[in-house]
């Protein structure tokens, strides 16, 4: 530990060096020694850690409604010196604390728990967990789709064009696996990354407004139909299971995708197809 304070904060640079392989796992190593010390001294029911996202669960059913405040902010200086023995801090602008008091019988009355994780938002119902996406992934997600249907709309819209696009917002899109630059298998898309949610309200909102974009293209029948089959087959659950695997694609549906971007895949194996076909797709012309 000593040795990696003096690697990682030498007062002549700031982090490690990114893209090395070691970074992370340097890292990543340096912050488990602050996941032992909360456990350890905070001893919450749920810790878990994404990078540097904390979500840290402590059962207070014991507390007054009016205590439970003070309990939570003694929590967060806890936290607090635990980080600040490291070097590190709270984010105070993203840092927020939820409650979730049962009452049988004033049910979820007494309850104000609503926080975002991880792109998911959490709320209770009637004694219900409520899991959506949240409405900043959702716009962030929003902000990407919105670029490539303005240059698609902007642009020469040749045939390439329309494929282009429509591969791009299958990616954005569905729950697709793919090929790393580390030629590792990889799962991306909003239909992966937020599998978990249970309900649908923001998300049917997001499928109605891009329906409309895409009907105001001006594209042909054919061709309005299999960007609207993107998005939606009328249920939003329907739509959160889609996946598209391009490392178990067929010499024929290769052939296919090959005939669409205007490129032979002929010699090329699954992994070496995917990323021809990302390539294609993202690369800088």
């Amino acid at each position: 530990m000593v040795i990696l304070k003096q690697i990682l904060l030498n007062n002549k640079y700031k982090g490690v060096p990114l893209g090395l392989p070691f970074s992370n796992h340097l890292a990543e190593f340096y912050v488990e020694y602050i996941d032992n010390k909360i456990q350890m001294e905070i001893n919450p029911i749920v810790y878990f850690r994404y990078v540097d996202d904390i979500i840290c669960i402590k059962y207070c059913d014991f507390l007054e409604v009016e205590d439970r405040s003070i309990y939570a902010n003694g929590i967060k200086r806890s936290i607090k010196e635990i980080l600040k023995s490291q070097k590190l801090s709270i984010n105070k602008l993203k840092t927020k604390t939820s409650y979730y008091l049962y009452d049988s019988k004033q049910i979820n009355k007494n309850s104000d728990l609503n926080f975002t994780y991880l792109g998911y938002n959490f709320t209770t119902l009637q004694e219900k967990l409520v899991i959506k996406i949240s409405d900043v992934k959702l716009k962030k997600y929003e902000k990407r789709l919105n670029i490539l249907l303005y240059d698609f709309r902007k642009g020469k819209r040749r045939n390439i064009d329309f494929w282009r696009l429509y591969y791009k917002l299958l990616n954005e899109l569905y729950g697709i696996t793919t090929v790393s630059k580390m030629n590792n298998k990889m799962k991306s898309g909003l239909a992966y990354h937020y599998r978990f949610i249970n309900n649908y309200d923001n998300l049917f909102h997001f499928i109605k407004k891009y329906k409309g974009i895409i009907l105001s293209l001006g594209l042909n029948s054919a061709k309005t139909h299999l960007l609207l089959n993107l998005f939606s087959d009328n249920k939003e659950e329907i739509f959160m299971k889609k996946r598209y695997d391009y490392l178990k694609l067929t010499k024929t549906q290769q052939q296919k995708i090959g005939n669409r971007l205007q490129f032979n895949p002929e010699g090329l194996d699954s992994k070496e197809f995917a990323r021809k076909i990302f390539k294609i797709l993202y690369q800088k012309t």
